[in-house]
Order: structure tokens, then sequence, then C-alpha cells
């Protein structure tokens, strides 16, 4: 799911950050840089802490996130491309890349961290990206003393989640008991087997995204369940907001956010390509 506006982008990074120190015991989020589908380049690591991300390459390179899903939900808008090009363009003007260096989607290095194919796609329009297809000989040395700048996607909360979708409504009747039990089974099942950590966060689609589901019914079922959490409350997304927020609707100060602001990013990045 793509993020088109900054407070919905802000949200997405934060709580992805939060879930890498939280839910995987990092201390900070794992990527150098992530670029929104709202036009902001957001800072992670940036270019002088070595990310998390592909092991046997990070020491090596500088991890670049698209904020969404580009195999089946859509491609990357040009500005995002743009934005790509503005940090490729100043990470060498500062020398933080070295000459010569190459661009890779992740699934290049790790076949488990998939890229999608549209944006695949996209960095075919950089004149560093290696073509896999076209170069299938050639392979990244992580030995050499070189610069792999990986691109891949981060589909929000995909990545880190897993998804139980209830077949109904459940606005005002709750559903069977049977369906309720084949869920907990499930979660049952999924931490038996670790495919999910033993101190996994339940969360209603409601609460991450501006949509009214799961139905009121069923949500106050879920609200009972053990590793539910209210922390993110009940609805974050203000896609309509398109400057900084500064301020909740009661009028009290946000605390401030990790990383800098959208609009100190863009004068940072935006050097001339000419």
């Amino acid at each position: 799911m793509h993020c088109s506006f900054q407070a919905a982008c802000r949200l997405r990074v934060r709580l992805i950050q939060e879930f890498h120190m939280d839910g995987k015991n990092y201390d900070d989020i794992t990527y150098n840089f992530l670029i929104g589908g709202d036009g902001h380049i957001y800072e992670g690591r940036n270019w002088y802490k070595i990310g998390a991300t592909i092991p046997g390459y990070n020491s090596r390179s500088i991890t670049v996130a698209f904020v969404g899903e580009y195999n089946y939900g859509g491609k990357p808008t040009k500005k995002q491309i743009e934005l790509l090009k503005y940090l490729l363009h100043f990470g060498a003007k500062e020398r933080h890349l070295k000459e010569g260096y190459r661009i890779y989607a992740s699934e290049q290095l790790d076949p488990t961290v998939g890229t999608g194919k549209w944006l695949i796609e996209a960095l075919h329009s950089l004149p560093q990206f290696v073509d896999k297809e076209q170069n299938k000989d050639e392979q990244p040395d992580h030995e050499q003393d070189q610069t792999v700048l990986t691109c891949f996607a981060l589909a929000g909360f995909n990545v880190d989640s897993i998804c139980i979708a209830f077949i109904g409504t459940f606005i005002a009747d709750p559903p069977p008991i049977a369906q309720l039990s084949a869920a907990k089974q499930l979660i049952l099942l999924g931490m038996k087997e670790n495919y999910l950590a033993s101190n996994y966060s339940l969360y209603g689609h409601r609460q991450l995204a501006p949509f009214e589901s799961p139905g009121k019914a069923l949500f106050d079922i879920i609200k009972t369940w053990p590793h539910w959490s209210n922390k993110l409350g009940s609805n974050h997304w203000v896609e309509r907001r398109t400057t900084p927020q500064t301020e909740d609707d009661a009028g009290n100060d946000l605390p401030p956010s990790p990383f800098l602001p959208p609009s100190v990013l863009d004068d940072f990045f935006s050097p001339s390509l000419s």
C-alpha cells in the first residue's frame, strides 16, 4: 500500500522504525533512507551508520527503501525516482558513494527480499543499475572495497506482518464462534512454528489505515485478545493534511519526529543534476 500524503508517510516510517526496534530488537530502523510517495526523502541511518538489511553487504552499501508495494500495487512515481537521483547525486558529490558504485535490487542480493517488478523496471532508467538478466554472470562482490546501493520495495506493514481477513462485515453482529476460534488457533500455530515472534503485536486494520475494517463488532472482540495493542490509537492516518502536523486535534504539541523534517530534506537533497 502506497502513502501519498505527508502525514501518512511520516506515520508509516515512524511505525517501521518502532517495529524494527521493538519487534526485531535493532537499535534503529534498518534502512539508511526511505523515499515516500509524498515526494519526500526520510532519513533512517543516514550515510554514516551501517544499515542492517542484507547480511554480507551492509558494511559496503547504502540501503534505500521505497515505501510502497511495487509488484501488484503499482509503479513508483516519477517524483520518487527523481528523489533517488537527487540522493545519489548528493552522495557521490559528498563522496558518501564511491566512484563507480553500482545499484542492485534487493532480490539480486537476497531472493527472500522482494523488490517488485515495477520498481525494477523504473531502476532500469539509472545507468548505475545492474540488470541481472543482461548481466547474468555478474554478481556483486561484497569482499571488494566498493559501495553497492541496494534499492528495494518496502510495503509498509506487509513485509513485517501477517494479515488475517475475516470474511464478512461484522459491523453490528460478531463472527461465529467457530470463525473466531479458527483465527486464534492460526495465531497459536504461527507462534509454535516461529512464524510469529513471541512478543508480536495485534492490531485492527482500522488502526493502521483510514478504513472501517474490521467491523466494530469484530474489533471490539479483537481488543480483548492477548497482544492487542492500542499504542497507535484508533486511526493515525490523516490523508488530507498537506503540511507538517505539529499539534494533535486537541491542540497539544506532538513529540518531535525522529527524522529530519521533510522540508529540510527537500532542500538538503535537491542539488542540480545538470
